[in-house]
């Protein structure tokens, strides 16, 4: 931030060409980080080799990372980089709890269930088990005589999901994104006002 509040004063670029650059900038490397974490991890954890749940799995890996970048470059832009590392995670643990991961939706009181509603955290999770079990899955392979999961509609039931709700997910990143977006370069905007 030191060096574009400096650069920025001397006038070598505007508040937009150092928002779109760091962007651009940044994307090819998150989107490779991405893409190495999913693979070995895909394929790891012992998924149907199928393209399109592949692509699907991958879709929102890159939006959540995608996220997550433009998140850090906010806190970045905010504060300084001996509070960031506390208050981050700080404040993504509302979202967290609030993803259906720890606790299931149809188990929150009801004053608290529209939480689930703006949480990034929920489209992530919720995103990455409709692309692994939804979508017509076929049945899961067991060596039990009888397993309760062999469905994976069974799944998607133990962890309140509705069926075929992926692009939901999509679109719930993808507004997160943009909002994410307008909220960077606002703040960049902010941040300038305060070296003044």
């Amino acid at each position: 931030m030191a060096v574009f509040v400096r650069e920025h004063k001397s006038n070598y670029y505007s508040i937009s060409a150092y928002y779109f650059s760091k962007l651009v900038a940044d994307f090819p490397w998150m989107l490779s980080g991405v893409t190495a974490f999913q693979l070995i991890m895909y394929y790891l954890s012992g998924q149907l080799n199928e393209t399109d749940r592949i692509i699907m799995f991958w879709g929102i890996c890159a939006l959540f990372g995608w996220l997550s970048q433009v998140y850090g470059l906010i806190a970045g832009c905010l504060f300084p980089i001996e509070i960031s590392p506390f208050i981050v995670p700080a404040s993504i643990i509302p979202a967290l709890l609030f993803s259906g991961f720890f606790i299931r939706y149809n188990e929150l009181l009801d004053f608290f269930k529209p939480l689930t509603l703006v949480s990034y955290f929920r489209y992530g999770f919720e995103g990455l088990v409709q692309a692994t079990y939804g979508h017509n899955r076929t049945e899961l392979g067991c060596e039990e005589i009888f397993c309760y999961y062999r469905k994976t509609s069974k799944i998607l039931e133990a962890l309140h999901m509705e069926p075929n709700r992926y692009w939901t997910d999509v679109l719930g990143l993808g507004i997160w994104i943009l909002f994410l977006h307008i909220v960077l370069y606002l703040s960049l905007r902010l941040r300038l006002r305060w070296n003044r």
